[in-house]
């Protein structure tokens, strides 16, 4: 409203008094005014060990005590973290209301990296979600809130090499979990493994006949990537799999890319 009323507001004294009151409470509430001292000195560690975790263009060429900052270029590393130092150091701090939102703030943010590049990651936020909600609501403490939230942290890193762990790419591993069950066996794990790989990779190479731009949006064409996706997984799955569970996989697979062409991310990402 104050926006929508410049300049005409400059001339009405009590509104932009209201609207002072208003900035400061908004400040307040981010944390923008300037705080006690000792409420601030209170964040210094917990930065410091929040800002070493985060991994910049060049960092592989940086000094050692070089801080980094969060922008769209930027990548969350929550290997760098030391949980241990994170949990000790939460017992000393006053202020730790300030802690548990910071490093909840710092999960959302790499929980939304991870899930731009694998969308079933969406338990985690789940989790995160209610460890906030929880402690909001009071019904649980800081301490046990805190704790929780260290733990999902630790889970978070252990999800955020699972790629590199199982051999497979980003890309690779978000078809993976998108077509397995519930229960594998070692065996069976490979052969699911092998038909997230196979799919992507002849999804790719058939990109000017079937994965073509704005395929999506007719139905012939849309017949042809759901075809393609149908034989690929008929060759590669485990015999496990029965024809209702072929039928939901593949369907699901087909909404993925599908979804993907309506963001745009059609056959010019996967040309690359």
């Amino acid at each position: 409203l104050y926006d929508s009323a410049k300049p005409e507001i400059y001339n009405k004294p009590e509104i932009k008094k209201s609207r002072d009151v208003f900035e400061y409470l908004r400040k307040v509430v981010d944390r923008n005014v300037d705080q006690d001292e000792q409420i601030e000195r209170t964040r210094e560690k917990l930065d410091d060990l929040l800002d070493s975790s985060i991994l910049g263009r060049g960092d592989l060429q940086t000094r050692e005590n070089r801080r980094y900052t969060i922008n769209g270029s930027s990548q969350i590393d929550l290997g760098k973290l030391n949980f241990e130092l994170l949990r000790q150091e939460f017992k000393e701090r006053k202020h730790k209301n300030i802690e548990f939102a910071d490093l909840s703030q710092f999960l959302q943010i790499k929980l939304r990296q991870m899930m731009r590049e694998n969308k079933t990651r969406g338990t985690f936020l789940e989790r995160l979600e209610r460890i906030i909600d929880d402690y909001n609501s009071g019904s649980i403490s800081i301490e046990k809130a805190y704790e929780q939230l260290t733990i999902e942290a630790e889970n978070l890193s252990e999800e955020q090499s699972r790629a590199a762990r199982e051999g497979m790419s980003e890309e690779e591993l978000e078809i993976f979990d998108l077509l397995k069950k519930e229960q594998l066996t070692k065996a069976e794990k490979q052969k699911v493994k092998l038909a997230a790989q196979n799919l992507l990779s002849k999804l790719k190479d058939a990109r000017d006949t079937v994965l073509i731009q704005e395929w999506h949006k007719e139905l012939r064409t849309q017949e042809k990537v759901r075809q393609e996706i149908r034989e690929v997984l008929n060759a590669d799955l485990p015999n496990s799999y029965d024809r209702e569970l072929f039928g939901q996989k593949a369907d699901i697979v087909f909404q993925h890319f599908y979804n993907l062409a309506e963001q745009g991310a059609g056959a010019e990402s996967y040309a690359q």
